[in-house]
């Protein structure tokens, strides 16, 4: 379910590939131009917020090293957190007056001065005298001895010369650290309105920069698909047809096949009737007790090459049986041992007549059983061994053997003939090719090892060889193993 799930999920991507890759393509791009941008206004912004910090620390400074004994004696006592009485102090246009001559010609709109406990007990602004911050983030970092600063926005703010609106502030807090650790907390707004416009400006214009360049690098990733999706589907479309043509040759092919081997079928059935009638007849010829010698050994030419051609004609007819699919096979255990002894039986005159010797296997057991036909096991074995007779040298020998190979047993026959030439190998189980041997006096139709092999492979088995040239060949079939 989840492989066929994959496989739609798949072809619906490859129909829909400039599509998809167009939705997400530009997803990409926007997401990325968004991020740039971000980033890029995140840098300018904490970059304007450190560069205060780090200016408002350094006034911070010169105030506690400057001022800070004057502006220490001036503070209202602890314990004063009345907003009406600290308020009402004259102290407070003193400290006020300080803070204005260090605050001239700079960005500073606005000073607050916190006692620890977060009391404001001075402020430029002096409406903000007495409030408290006690959990004010800001105020609590700086006096852990921390500057801490943001950047914030203001529609309304009030200055040292009054209220100004629509402004971009850092706010600082300072620690007013003396060498006998810190004794208040310095709030401190500086008007960042331009440098805030300045960065705004440079981030249009980056947006202005990348949009067309991102795109245009999209859309060119784009007519690259758009181009390689055109010519899959031409490939695919030139696939398709290309599949259709061999789909119709390989029916006319297994039709021309049928046909053939349905023709020959007949043929050998028509041919087999009156053959049987020459082969009986030059039989009765040759029994005829007045005949010369001369006739008599020309009667028994007449029914030597009956035989011969019967033999190809039962092939030709097994052959168009196995590729029309009418063969009987008859799977079954049979033991290994008694096929292979009346094999032997039934080579053993080609093999007196040829002078080969004819070795039977060794330790081969009674219960030792394969899995197929044993008519049409036997039928294998003597072709092969007639084969090896046939093909041999005068005075050689053909081995049976048999191996077991996991839950196949292999049966070879090996043969000490000429062997077979390499650059003729391919061509050893190619009907009607006797390669080279066609002009030869050596009997044979060039169909054996066809059948041979056709009928191996109905039963669930396999046939090989191997040769060299010099020193003989050894056929092999392997059939499975009898549970």
């Amino acid at each position: 379910m989840l492989t066929a799930l994959k496989q739609y999920l798949h072809q619906l991507y490859l129909r829909r590939m400039v599509a998809v890759f167009a939705w997400i393509g530009f997803a990409v791009v926007t997401a990325a131009l968004v991020l740039v941008v971000y980033l890029s206004w995140q840098t300018t912004r904490q970059s304007i917020i450190h560069a205060t910090q780090t200016a408002n620390h350094a006034l911070t400074q010169i105030v506690i090293n400057e001022e800070w004994q004057h502006i220490r004696g001036l503070l209202p006592p602890a314990g004063l957190t009345d907003p009406v009485q600290l308020l009402a102090r004259p102290e407070n246009k003193t400290i006020d007056a300080i803070v204005r001559r260090f605050s001239a010609n700079t960005d500073l709109l606005k000073v607050k001065i916190y006692d620890l406990q977060g009391l404001t007990v001075y402020s430029s602004d002096p409406k903000q005298i007495g409030e408290s911050k006690p959990d004010n983030p800001g105020f609590l970092s700086a006096r852990q001895g921390i500057p801490s600063s943001e950047l914030i926005f203001r529609g309304k703010f009030g200055a040292f010369d009054g209220d100004v609106h629509d402004r971009d502030l850092v706010s600082s807090y300072m620690p007013a650290r003396t060498p006998g650790g810190i004794e208040a907390i310095l709030e401190i707004y500086t008007d960042r309105t331009t440098a805030i416009e300045q960065a705004e400006k440079t981030r249009w214009q980056l947006i202005l920069l990348l949009t067309p360049i991102l795109y245009a690098i999209y859309a060119s990733l784009l007519y690259v698909v758009w181009r390689a999706d055109r010519a899959r589907r031409e490939q695919e479309t030139a696939l398709s047809r290309l599949a259709a043509e061999n789909e119709n040759a390989r029916a006319m092919a297994e039709s021309a096949s049928r046909a053939k081997s349905e023709f020959l079928g007949s043929m050998s059935h028509e041919l087999r009737t009156p053959l049987n009638a020459i082969l009986g007849y030059s039989q009765l010829f040759g029994l005829m007790p007045d005949l010369s010698s001369a006739v008599r050994e020309q009667a028994q030419e007449i029914e030597n090459a009956g035989n011969h051609l019967l033999a190809l004609i039962n092939d030709l007819i097994d052959l168009s049986r196995i590729e029309t699919g009418q063969i009987e096979i008859c799977l079954q255990a049979v033991a290994v041992k008694k096929v292979l002894e009346e094999s032997l039986t039934m080579v053993a005159p080609l093999a007196h007549k040829h002078d080969i010797e004819l070795i039977a296997p060794s330790g081969i057991r009674e219960t030792t059983t394969v899995q197929t036909d044993y008519v049409r096991l036997r039928q294998i074995v003597v072709n092969l061994l007639s084969n090896a007779i046939k093909y041999n040298r005068p005075g050689g020998s053909v081995r049976l053997a048999c191996q077991r190979h996991e839950d196949k047993l292999r049966i070879s026959i090996i043969d000490t003939g000429p062997g077979i030439p390499v650059d003729k190998q391919a061509r050893i189980f190619q009907a009607f090719d006797r390669l080279g041997f066609e002009r030869s006096n050596i009997e044979g139709t060039g169909i054996g090892l066809v059948l041979t092999k056709r009928i191996a492979e109905a039963m669930d088995g396999t046939i090989g060889f191997e040769s060299t040239e010099g020193k003989g060949s050894t056929f092999w079939v392997e059939l499975p193993l009898s549970a």
